[in-house]
């Protein structure tokens, strides 16, 4: 319970930070028309309230995080437009979820969370803790561990990011090059179209992705924007 953590804490002169979980469910891309709306329930950690053993308020001081530009996606999009290249996308599954939190963090889980045997030990109205192990949607510092987690992976695989464009890395690959522009959980890749295929089985072995897929006259959306890639009638690509 979280008396018992707070108990334990001072007892063994430790530090822990405890925030609320809450339940949230939106709307994606509902500035699109209706047929691109998704529904999306999560369950997300109060980073506006956390608490130390002490129950003062705990503030970060550095969370920042550098996702790509637009200008950086609107490069990328056309080098993979440039003939014998092609543009894939796939999203980073839970991506946040991916990235370990190594500091000690606890969260209290509200009664619809319970397990059920949680609700035969305990009253409804007991304040139950549990230890948070992975880097909840909410959380201060969610963003910079998964983008440091994906860029050790990255950097793993050979890939350079761009000192100008951050989020964006290059690859060479078999006498091709890939750029890899990223926004949090949005990847695309752009480059030689012999090695795409490749390219995203190789990422896989690092981090749980959605399968890819390339952009046709349907139209993707890629940070907001509905992007579509036309026949001209010579052929080329637009």
């Amino acid at each position: 319970t979280l008396e018992n953590l707070k108990f334990q804490s001072k007892t063994c002169q430790t530090s822990v930070k405890i925030a609320s979980l809450h339940i949230l469910c939106g709307i994606k891309h509902w500035e699109q028309p209706v047929q691109a709306h998704k529904y999306k329930g999560r369950i997300v950690y109060r980073g506006d309230m956390i608490r130390n053993e002490a129950d003062e308020i705990v503030l970060y001081a550095d969370t920042a995080t550098t996702p790509t530009a637009l200008t950086a996606l609107n490069l990328a999009l056309f080098f993979g437009s440039c003939k014998h290249n092609s543009i894939s996308l796939s999203d980073a599954v839970q991506a946040f979820l991916q990235a370990p939190l190594e500091e000690e963090t606890w969260v209290l889980v509200p009664y619809e969370l319970w397990l059920d045997s949680w609700k035969h030990q305990y009253s409804r109205g007991t304040k139950l803790v549990v230890r948070l192990l992975k880097s909840l949607y909410g959380h201060p510092l969610a963003g910079k561990l998964w983008q440091q987690y994906l860029a050790d992976r990255l950097t793993r695989m050979g890939g350079v990011e761009s000192a100008l464009y951050p989020s964006n890395w290059f690859f060479r690959r078999q006498g091709g090059i890939l750029l890899l522009n990223i926004y949090v959980d949005d990847l695309t890749l752009c480059g030689s179209t012999s090695l795409h295929q490749k390219f995203w089985q190789e990422l896989r072995e690092h981090v749980r992705l959605d399968p890819e897929v390339g952009i046709d006259e349907t139209g993707s959306l890629i940070l907001g924007r509905t992007h579509k890639l036309l026949k001209h009638e010579t052929g080329a690509d637009l």
